[in-house]
């Protein structure tokens, strides 16, 4: 029998609800659905696996090599840039999980993951289109050099020509992540959870690796940037990239998004702000602004991913082509 559906909290200043989660029981629920490494197509058994790993990689890196320890990942690798970047990789036989962080909420490192995210101008990315400045700045932290992440996976992949690598990561690591299989060639799959626009349409099409892109109810962040950032020229309008799953409010998943921002509601609240003055108008959006930042959490995406895959097996057994080993 698989485990029960995870309670999501009732509260919306949840601790749950700002990483780092480190009472979440990592990947003991996925343990009984496996990891599909084999599989090109959607899998909610590994949307369920990666979406872990991606609310895992804002815990510090001791804790995030336990749990991929845990998982059967034995061989773990953390990449920490100067600034903002923080990357985990971490692999068995057979596949490759490399898990960007997202803009941490808490402590020193916010700061400049906050700056970094506002840089939305664009700039030529080498393998194709434009891409958002700042979160091109980010993976540079850590992608090019002797110890960098490109380097390592290259050498990886050379080792064993058949491995399985996997990009995933929330918010900004969802950025990063999209830009890094970009540059990568040999990456085979992404994942990414509420992740903001990242590029132009040039840059989407230069991504070869298969990509699935999952939104949460009305979780505000994936509507950014703006498509056409002021000033743009034509061919610089932002746009996202994925085959989309969209997670609606009672956690059923949809091929296409069904929230506030993609029906006649967004242009009534438009209407609304033109008509109101500055105090009311900061409550207006302190009071319905606050539900879309929360639904925008890695724990949602991880607790409601695992909770749609219980609701459609309940009663099952897994079944995967690679179970999750114990240590």
């Amino acid at each position: 029998m698989l485990p029960e559906k995870i309670k999501l909290p009732k509260k919306f200043d949840s601790d749950e609800l700002i990483p780092p989660n480190m009472d979440y029981p990592y990947f003991e629920r996925v343990r009984h659905t496996g990891f599909l490494y084999e599989e090109n197509d959607f899998s909610l058994e590994n949307a369920c696996f990666l979406s872990e790993s991606a609310l895992l990689a804002y815990c510090h890196p001791s804790f995030v090599k336990y749990a991929f320890y845990y998982a059967g990942l034995y061989n773990y690798r953390p990449f920490i840039g100067k600034k903002v970047a923080r990357c985990f990789t971490a692999s068995c036989g057979d596949y490759l999980v490399v898990s960007f962080r997202g803009t941490e909420m808490k402590g020193l490192r916010s700061v400049p993951g906050f700056i970094a995210d506002l840089k939305i101008t664009m700039k030529k990315e080498k393998s194709g289109g434009l891409v958002h400045s700042g979160f091109r700045e980010v993976l540079d932290e850590i992608w090019e050099g002797e110890d960098m992440l490109y380097r390592y996976l290259s050498v990886e992949k050379n080792k064993n020509p058949d491995l399985r690598i996997f990009f995933t990561g929330h918010s900004l690591g969802g950025a990063l992540a999209l830009i890094a299989a970009s540059r990568f060639p040999d990456a085979d799959c992404v994942y990414t959870y509420g992740c903001p626009r990242a590029g132009n349409r040039a840059f989407a099409d230069s991504i070869k690796a298969k990509v699935y892109r999952i939104v949460n109810n009305n979780d505000i962040v994936t509507t950014v940037p703006s498509k056409k950032i002021l000033f743009a020229k034509t061919g610089e309008e932002y746009t996202h990239k994925g085959i989309l799953k969209f997670i609606d409010e009672k956690g059923k998943l949809k091929d296409k998004i069904l929230n506030k921002f993609a029906s006649d509601n967004a242009i009534k609240e438009k209407e609304i702000f033109l008509t109101l003055g500055v105090e009311e108008l900061l409550m207006h959006v302190g009071k319905t602004r606050r539900m879309d930042f929360f639904d925008h959490s890695p724990f949602y995406y991880a607790a409601k991913l695992w909770n749609a895959y219980r609701e459609i097996n309940r009663g099952a057994a897994g079944k995967a082509s690679q179970p999750l080993q114990s240590p």
